[in-house]
């Protein structure tokens, strides 16, 4: 009876050990691979990128202001697109802004759709009150984007000597 109970013994702890191994090496295998399998329930968040019109919910343009502008300028993902003529802009634009004019819009912007899809928001802007075209552009964008738009109605006559120029 005793050497049955000793190879019972054995038995348990080389099957534990067994176990103890092969749950080590999942984990390692588990903690390399990508995508990796959720253990524990925890899921980190996704960052949102686009931000899209919800279903049912149209896509809209809306008005901000110069400190909006400014504070959307240090976050990541932002796109701010003058509306205005490459003549006009080539005269100085918001840093990092693109071009796409109003009025060539078939034209400038298919190279642009790709990027504009996975900004976080995106603005538009031309040179002052007085001026239409990024309404206009605006418009463009949140149709052919389905998504909303941001617009700087002050333009860069309200810009200039407050927030960093490209020329």
């Amino acid at each position: 009876m005793s050497n049955g109970r000793v190879y019972i013994k054995r038995l348990i702890v080389r099957s534990l050990f067994l176990v103890v191994v092969a749950s080590a090496i999942g984990l390692i295998v588990n903690a390399v691979r990508t995508p990796n399998v959720d253990l524990f329930g925890y899921k980190p968040p996704k960052k949102k990128i686009v931000e899209a019109a919800k279903p049912g919910q149209e896509a809209t343009v809306s008005e901000i202001d110069l400190a909006t502008v400014l504070t959307l300028q240090k976050a990541q993902g932002v796109v701010f697109i003058d509306a205005r003529k490459k003549v006009e802009f080539d005269t100085g634009h918001i840093r990092g802004a693109i071009n796409i004019p109003s009025e060539s819009f078939e034209e400038a912007f298919p190279p642009h759709r790709r990027s504009l899809l996975k900004a976080a928001k995106i603005v538009t802007y031309c040179s002052d009150v007085e001026c239409d075209e990024a309404y206009e552009l605006a418009e463009m964008l949140r149709e052919a984007l389905k998504r909303p738009i941001l617009v700087f109605g002050g333009g860069m006559k309200e810009y200039r000597g407050k927030g960093p120029v490209e020329e």
